[in-house]
């Protein structure tokens, strides 16, 4: 689930991925008090679109949509057309049996276009495809992540600050994080952080300044140790002992994201539970420690993705959480002290699944929409954002019959000031991009194939290569094998073949995260690997990419699930925060912003909650970096207000609704009211959630917003879809195979 302004209306819209019914769906931001109907964009024959993202992939001003579907083994891209309509698919294979899990977008080969960058859970390898200025994509190169890593989670950043974008994977069964460092594409160092708690499962990554030091730290979400683990950057690729933020002991950390919820201008980290029903809120105290953890409960489902943005553009962050079961995604108004309003909820196609969400402006109106991955409805869909915490009903764009989106990012992947879309397929074993129109539309998916046996999780967007384009990372599970996929963006909407890193035999990257943790000018990864229960960080450098990985433990049996990043101590640091799964806890790790980190320190997110999905931003205006967290188990959303020295506080838990099970989980100021909103999508219930943001950092009650029966959304995201100014919500449809999108109309 990404968050972008895909109309040009300056809102925050969101995309979800449907998990069930194989799509994506796209939720535009509107003025009123609820969405429009979300725009549907089906993936084709069983894709199961696992993540998505959004960018720029054409250069045509529109975000565009990228979509990794598992089931189909392929990543796929929706161009916009004219403010949110996606008209045009080019897909991309990832390699039979790949099963793509996470994508993410940066510039790779420093270009000036937008790469991508897939971890295929089954190959076990990162794969990254350069784009051209058209929004194609070329050849894919691939990077193992280690022999049965099963990478879930990528993101991207340069850590070292070399100029060169580096990678980060979550292996979620090596338990390890993989930090690939990029030099000169092709060329990746990698090396693993060894999670320091067994069987943690490093689920899900993410990246962000903790502490202040302006390098970018590492946060990974363990799934067994219900746990956030923290690497702090030292700013040359290296990272610090991992700080543990526990989680509640059920909450099973799924997916997190790094942001302001208490606008105190620290980085602070939100966590998606999937097992007890919450996202979790650990607001940072700008010294890469967080404060224990704030839970919010998710309405019927429980939450597996989470992103931020600002859906009613009140200054104030808010979050949106894909909730799998309830085929919805539900959206929390940030209040701007960490807390959030109740849920909202938008809901998914039936028998959707949403899985990820993200936010972006997909119709160029200044405001933030939604795009969910639905990952058995095999699409993605998009709600645009009216800019008043409310969207339209959602679009869905196909990912593919039994495609299964799991995770979803945005960006501009052809330079066109439209907002694009990217989605992991793990089914169909690809990456989908869709180019955004900026009406709230996109082109048909365009596939990029992660290759036979991989298993797409999580994916991200950046620069990694340093070309000034947007490229991809997703992190896959393959055969046992763990590794990150690099899709480099040709600025065009295109993308090359995906490059492998690996995360390490066994890891099971997760999720992944993109920033510079050592200080060079690069991007670097972190990831988190479930199985091996660590994150790895990957650096880049002048002869490879991302080099091996460095992995940090993140202890015994924690799986960590999501990882994101932040400065949370006012460092300038990039620090890291990850919900473990196992674990109930999101564990903060400072960066040094030498590419090292400062030993974890965990937040609990409830006995049995699962977090699955985290996003950050700062809700309750002070300042402060706060963390919102989704509990796929407990059903709940968590947020943990940051305090500005890296630690955090428990402010609030959310209910998502019974057997939500929220799966992933944005922010942002949805209507414009400067307050940080929350979406959530959940799985269990097939729908979309919306809490509002409320000044003193709680959320209003979550508004629902209905997907398709069993759609399953399993991420989401939020821009901007139709060039509207209002943000709108794209989701991926896990379950019916197609992307989403929900337009924010007035």
């Amino acid at each position: 689930m990404v968050v972008g302004d895909f109309n040009n209306d300056k809102e925050d819209d969101i995309v979800v991925g449907n998990l069930g019914s194989n799509d994506i769906s796209v939720l535009l931001l509107r003025y009123q008090p609820d969405f429009i109907n979300s725009t549907v964009y089906y993936q084709g024959s069983n894709p199961n679109p696992s993540a998505v993202t959004t960018g720029d992939f054409n250069n045509d001003q529109q975000l565009d949509i990228v979509v990794a579907n598992a089931g189909s083994d392929n990543v796929q891209i929706l161009l916009d057309y004219r403010g949110g309509n996606f008209m045009n698919t080019i897909t991309y294979s990832t390699g039979a049996n790949s099963h793509p899990e996470n994508v993410v977008v940066a510039d790779f080969n420093k270009d000036n276009q937008l790469d991508i960058a897939v971890v295929n859970a089954w190959d076990s390898d990162l794969q990254v495809f350069l784009s051209s200025p058209n929004g194609t994509f070329g050849a894919s190169t691939k990077y193992s992540t280690g022999y049965s890593s099963f990478p879930t989670s990528i993101t991207a950043a340069d850590f070292n600050k070399d100029g060169w974008i580096d990678v980060v994977v979550a292996n979620s069964v090596s338990n390890n994080i993989g930090i690939f460092l990029g030099y000169d594409y092709p060329t990746f160092t990698s090396r693993n952080i060894v999670l320091q708690n067994r069987d943690s499962t490093p689920y899900y990554i993410a990246i962000g300044d903790f502490n202040k030091d302006s390098q970018w730290d590492i946060a990974v979400a363990c799934r067994k140790k219900n746990n956030i683990t923290v690497f702090l950057g030292d700013g040359n690729g290296t990272f610090a002992k991992e700080l543990f933020n526990d989680l509640s002991p059920s909450s099973r950390p799924q997916s997190l994201i790094i942001g302001d919820f208490n606008n105190d201008n620290i980085s602070d980290i939100a966590v998606a539970n999937s097992r007890d029903i919450s996202i979790s809120i650990l607001l940072g105290n700008g010294n890469g420690t967080f404060a224990p953890y704030i839970s919010q409960k998710t309405i019927d489902a429980s939450p597996v993705s989470i992103a931020v943005g600002d859906f009613n553009n009140d200054s104030r962050q808010d979050i949106v959480v894909a909730l799998e079961y309830a085929n919805s995604i539900g959206i929390f108004i940030g209040i701007g002290n960490g807390s959030f309003q109740n849920q909202i909820s938008y809901q998914m196609p039936r028998e959707s699944s949403p899985v990820w969400v993200a936010v972006g402006d997909f119709n160029n109106d200044n405001v933030q929409d939604i795009v969910v991955t639905n990952f058995y409805g095999h699409s993605v869909g998009i709600l645009l954002g009216y800019g008043n915490g409310s969207f339209t009903h959602v679009t869905v764009f196909s990912t593919g019959n039994s495609s299964g989106p799991c995770s979803i990012a945005i960006g501009d992947f052809n330079k066109d000031n439209r907002m694009d879309i990217v989605v992991a397929n793990r089914n169909a074993r690809n990456v989908g991009v869709f180019l955004g129109y900026g009406n709230g539309t996109f082109s048909s998916q365009i596939t990029y194939t992660t290759g036979s046996g991989s298993m797409l999780v999580s994916i991200a967007v950046d620069d990694l290569n340093n070309d000034t384009v947007l490229d991809i990372a997703i992190s896959d599970f393959r055969g046992g094998r763990g590794n990150i996929g690099v899709l480099y963006g040709l600025g065009n909407g295109k993308f090359l073949v995906p490059k492998i890193y690996s995360t390490g035999v066994n890891s099971d990257p997760s999720s992944l995260a993109i920033g510079d943790f050592d200080n060079d000018g690069r991007q670097d990864f972190v990831v988190s690997n479930s199985k091996k229960n660590n994150i790895g960080i990957m650096l880049r450098n002048k002869s490879e990419p991302f080099g091996k990985q460095t992995t940090f433990s993140m202890g015994k049996n924690a799986k960590p699930y999501s990882v994101v990043i932040s400065d949370f101590n006012h460092d300038d640091q990039l620090d890291i925060a990850v919900a473990n799964y196992m674990a109930n806890n999101v564990s903060i790790l400072l960066g040094y912003g030498n590419g090292s980190f400062a030993k974890q320190v965990n937040y609990s997110t409830g006995l049995y909650s699962g977090p699955k999905s985290m996003a950050v931003g700062d809700f309750n205006h002070d300042k402060q970096v706060d963390i919102v967290v989704v509990n796929s188990n407990t059903s709940n959303i968590y947020i943990f207000l940051g305090n500005g020295n890296g630690t955090f506080t428990f402010s609030q838990s959310y209910l998502t609704g019974q057997s939500s099970e929220p799966s992933s989980v944005a922010v942002a100021d949805l209507n414009k009211d400067n307050q940080t909103d929350i979406v959530v999508t959940n799985s269990g219930t097939s729908n979309v959630l919306v809490f509002f943001g409320l000044d003193n950092g709680k959320f209003s009650s979550p508004k629902s917003y209905s997907l398709e029966y069993e759609s399953r959304p399993a991420s989401v995201a939020i821009g901007d879809i139709n060039n509207d100014t209002l943000l709108d919500i794209v989701v991926a449809k896990y379950g019916l195979g197609y992307v989403e999108v929900l337009l924010q109309t007035c």
